[in-house]
């Protein structure tokens, strides 16, 4: 009977033994992130966009909140009576189509210009008054002055 103490001891100092092996632990989760929304929530950046002169044209997309790193195509349509001129601000260029990334708020501003010629055509060539229809020059006048 001792004989078979003794193994059972032995048997179980072994199993405990064997048992108490380091196994490898997963990463570390803090569970207070899990209940915590702001630790979650979404990184956004607010684009604000202004036409000028107001009523001119439109831009879209509309002013907005955007996700931090997307990618907005901006295009600029210009009203009946006017045409896109350029962008200012957070954005600079003039083509009426343009990208901005949003890494921060941006503020940009849309230029329109008249499209009734006035401000688009180049100025007249100021001898073309003094020319009547044809291009020929005036005559002098008679008697030469003496």
């Amino acid at each position: 009977m001792k004989k078979l103490l003794v193994l059972f001891t032995m048997s179980a100092a072994l199993l405990v033994a064997f048992s108490c092996t380091k196994k490898e632990e997963a990463p570390a989760t803090n569970p207070a992130d899990a209940n915590n929304p702001a630790a979650q929530a979404k990184v956004t950046f607010l684009l604000n966009v202004v036409v000028e002169p107001e009523g001119a044209g439109t831009i879209t997309p509309a002013n907005g909140a955007f996700d931090k790193g997307a990618t907005i195509e901006l295009n600029g349509n210009a009203n009946a009576g006017f045409a896109f001129d350029r962008w200012e601000g957070d954005l600079v260029g003039t083509n009426n189509m343009a990208q901005v990334v949003m890494d921060a708020n941006k503020n940009i501003k849309a230029i329109f210009k008249k499209a009734d010629g006035t401000t688009a055509a180049a100025p007249a060539d100021q001898n073309a008054a003094a020319q009547p229809a044809g291009g020929q020059p005036a005559a002098a006048p008679a008697g030469g002055g003496n």
